[in-house]
């Protein structure tokens, strides 16, 4: 098994990226920007979840890549 390498925050502080991968179960990882300039989260396809559980997880705090992102739902 080949071992998960890790960034070094100094890296990602200077050199800052969204890990697309760190989502939830069916969803991506994109960068927040507010298209229309209303409330981000009405963009986010993962929000009626994130509603009921309160988790905030799209918060740069609680990301291992310290980026604020939304969450869109995976194409198959």
């Amino acid at each position: 098994m080949q071992k998960e390498f890790k960034i070094p925050r100094w890296i990602k502080e200077q050199h800052p990226f969204v890990d697309k991968t760190e989502a939830p179960e069916g969803f991506i990882a994109v960068s927040k920007g507010s298209p229309d300039g209303k409330n981000i989260c009405n963009h986010c396809d993962y929000r009626s979840i994130c509603i009921i559980r309160t988790e905030n997880i799209c918060h740069s705090t609680k990301r291992e890549d310290n980026m604020s992102v939304m969450f869109k739902k995976k194409e198959n």
